[in-house]
């Protein structure tokens, strides 16, 4: 699988369709390999048909800036928060999900690969 992403921008972003229990949507996903989960955006959350608040689970995430608490979806570590809308994306692609994966980001060509 590989993504083309604009490499003169601060963040990695690459282009993903995610879908959920009722509904599939395309997202604007940043790759950071400094975060343990993988988070996605409250509205994307209930968007696909999850319910934050009905979540079992809920995780302690720490940010550059505040602590958070995040809800479980998923039976993993994927998490939904709420994301400052100076984020310009809908989420962010944490380690858990590059875990067993290669991960290749290359500047040059401004194309971020997975196998």
């Amino acid at each position: 699988m590989s993504s083309a992403f604009d490499a003169s921008q601060g963040m990695v972003v690459i282009r993903a369709v995610i879908w959920g229990p009722t509904a599939f949507t395309r997202v604007r996903l940043a790759i950071d390999t400094g975060a343990t989960f993988t988070l996605l955006g409250e509205p994307i959350v209930r968007l696909l048909g999850y319910e934050p608040q009905n979540s079992a689970q809920t995780i302690r995430v720490t940010t550059g800036s505040v602590v958070p608490d995040c809800g479980d979806k998923s039976g993993t570590a994927k998490s939904a928060h709420t994301l400052p809308p100076t984020a310009m994306v809908d989420g962010l692609l944490g380690l858990d999900f590059f875990r067993g994966l290669r991960l290749m980001i290359n500047f040059r060509t401004s194309r971020a690969s997975l196998t």
